[in-house]
C-alpha cells in the first residue's frame, strides 16, 4: 500500500512541476513582416517562419562570446573588437525594441551572429540577409584570426 501512494505521490508531484513550469514559461514575442513571423526568444536567440515552416534561426545561448545582432543595411558596416561586434547605429544588439525598430524601417532583415575567443585574436560573423516575402536567407561568414606566430605549416617552401 505504501508503495502505491509513494507512486502516486511521484506521479502528482511530477504532474505539478510540469504545469507549473510550463504556467511561467515565457512565449517568444512575435513581430510579423510580409510573409514572415520572426520569433524573438531573449537577446540570443531569433527564429524567423513562414507558414509555420522553420526558415531561419540563431542561438548563441551556448556560446560564451557569442551575440546576436540585426540590422536594416543590407552590407552592415562593423567594428569588431576583443573578438565582438561593437553595436552602432546600423547594427543594434537582439531584442524586441531593435527588431521592431528595424522591421519600422525596411523590408529586409538582416541577422548577424558574432563569436570569437578570449583573446580577441580570432571572431567568425555570420550575416543572415532574410527575404521577407520568400523567407529564404543569403548567408555570407567572414572570420579574422590574427596567426601572431605565423602559421608556417600552411604554405611549405618549396624547394
Amino acid at each position: 500500500m505504501l508503495l502505491t501512494n509513494n507512486r502516486i505521490m511521484k506521479k502528482l508531484l511530477t504532474i505539478f512541476l510540469f504545469l507549473t513550469f510550463n504556467a511561467f514559461a515565457k512565449e517568444p514575442n512575435v513581430i510579423h513582416l510580409n510573409n514572415v513571423d520572426i520569433k524573438i526568444f531573449n537577446e540570443s536567440k531569433v527564429q524567423v517562419f513562414k507558414d509555420n515552416v522553420h526558415m531561419f534561426g540563431i542561438d548563441c545561448n551556448n556560446g560564451i562570446l557569442c551575440k546576436a545582432f540585426v540590422s536594416h543595411v543590407g552590407s552592415p558596416e562593423y567594428k569588431i573588437f576583443d573578438g565582438v561586434i561593437q553595436p552602432n547605429t546600423d547594427v543594434l544588439e537582439l531584442s524586441m525594441e531593435s527588431v521592431q525598430s528595424v522591421v519600422d524601417k525596411k523590408n529586409e532583415l538582416v541577422f548577424i551572429m558574432s563569436s570569437g575567443n578570449v583573446s580577441g585574436s580570432y571572431a567568425n560573423v555570420q550575416e543572415f540577409v532574410i527575404n521577407s516575402d520568400t523567407g529564404a536567407f543569403y548567408h555570407v561568414t567572414k572570420e579574422y584570426d590574427w596567426m601572431r606566430y605565423g602559421h608556417p605549416n600552411d604554405y611549405p617552401l618549396l624547394k
